[in-house]
């Protein structure tokens, strides 16, 4: 091991000068920040919290002020996300919280698993923006497959969502990414319940 220390100077708000494995493990931390809504630049503070305050109805403006998740009980969540670090991190998450948790990086795959036997899953989690398959796509067919199944959107760009269309594919909440564990949890729960 290599006892040296590690120069880091940041270049625009990302990292100029590291190691190739300390570079991969502060892109890791970041994601994971990113993930958790530990890590938000200090000009975006406020854009983040005009977006927050825009949020549609059903979005997790107030389930944020909560300190406790609401947990669930067991409840089968498919969480759809194409970054493979985030969807191990929320499905940890999501466990954690008394869910029993699928995730998949592949839209396409998430859609065959409903395909193959829609009562598997209590609640769709999706990511808006993903290759291939978009979540809104993902939510209309699934919404055809098993129209009864809750779909909680996550999306960077709410104001791009026509909430009627979304009421319309079966989308029950949206949110505003990123989110923090806790309050997907919540979120999650909410969706399930009806609240």
């Amino acid at each position: 091991m290599n006892s040296a220390p590690v120069e880091v100077r940041p270049m625009e708000g990302e990292v100029a000068a590291c190691e190739p494995r300390c570079r991969q493990l502060l892109r890791r931390l970041r994601t994971a920040a990113i993930v958790a809504g530990d890590l938000v630049r200090p000009e975006r503070r406020q854009d983040r919290a005009d977006a927050r305050r825009r949020s549609v109805e059903g979005s997790v403006s107030s389930i944020e002020r909560r300190s406790e998740p609401r947990r669930g009980n067991g409840e089968r969540v498919l969480f759809v996300d194409d970054e493979p670090s985030i969807a191990r991190f929320v499905g940890r998450h999501l466990t954690a919280c008394g869910y029993v948790t699928t995730t998949e990086t592949e839209p396409g795959r998430a859609l065959a698993l409903v395909r193959a036997d829609p009562a598997q899953f209590d609640v769709v989690v999706t990511d808006c923006h993903m290759p291939g398959l978009t979540g809104i796509e993902l939510a209309r067919e699934i919404h055809r497959l098993s129209p009864t199944l809750p779909i909680v959107l996550l999306s960077g760009h709410l104001e791009e969502l026509d909430q009627d269309e979304m009421a319309r594919i079966g989308v029950v909440r949206t949110a505003l990414k990123p989110i923090r564990p806790a309050a997907l949890a919540s979120l999650t729960f909410d969706a399930l319940h009806g609240h």
